[in-house]
């Protein structure tokens, strides 16, 4: 398993964990390329507001 699938399965776990978007939002998950690999969209969206959110607070 190489780093970016780990990235995406450890935040689509802590999301199933019960998380209120509240992702562990850093450079390396926020690249686009990662918001695809998400299992759903509605979990794919949190992710990118969570991203946005923290480029621009």
């Amino acid at each position: 398993m190489n780093t970016q699938s780990f990235v995406a399965l450890a935040l689509s776990l802590a999301c199933l964990a019960g998380c209120e978007n509240k992702y562990d939002v850093n450079e390396k998950n926020c690249e686009p390329k990662n918001f695809m690999k998400l299992p759903d969209d509605q979990k794919r969206e949190a992710l990118i507001k969570a991203c946005l959110e923290r480029i621009t607070p």
